[in-house]
């Protein structure tokens, strides 16, 4: 079900702002109050989303189009959604780390795992 809509506000054709509302109105709304903020925008684009892609989609579009205004996320690093972090460090895992079995489970060498960790810690 539709309950939220993410909207991009433009200057000359480039965003300048990522936001999220729960009503269609509510871009506006929000809009109007940007403006008395001092955000400087032409206009304004507007997408429906499920309630639960929201804050998800809004993300998103803030680390894919690095609007001037939207300051939470540093446009100086890249970002990875959570999950596609840990799908990465698990395929590493998987495929740096040997193997073995009992009683049915798979259990992994605990020294690469480590080194792996420690390369990640270092990165941060």
């Amino acid at each position: 079900m539709i309950s939220g809509f993410i909207y991009h506000l433009l200057c000359d054709g480039v965003v300048v702002y990522v936001g999220q509302t729960r009503s269609q109105g509510g871009v506006f709304t929000r809009a109007s109050t940007h403006t008395t903020n001092g955000k400087v925008f032409d206009s304004i684009k507007s997408y429906a989303v499920h309630d639960f892609d929201i804050d998800e989609r809004e993300t998103d579009d803030i680390i894919k189009l690095n609007p001037k205004y939207n300051k939470a996320i540093s446009s100086s690093k890249n970002y990875i959604k959570k999950q596609s972090a840990l799908d990465k460090i698990a395929a590493a895992i998987k495929s740096k780390s040997s193997t073995n079995k009992l009683n049915g489970c798979v259990y992994y060498d605990t020294k690469t795992i480590e080194k792996i960790i420690k390369l990640i810690t270092n990165m941060c």
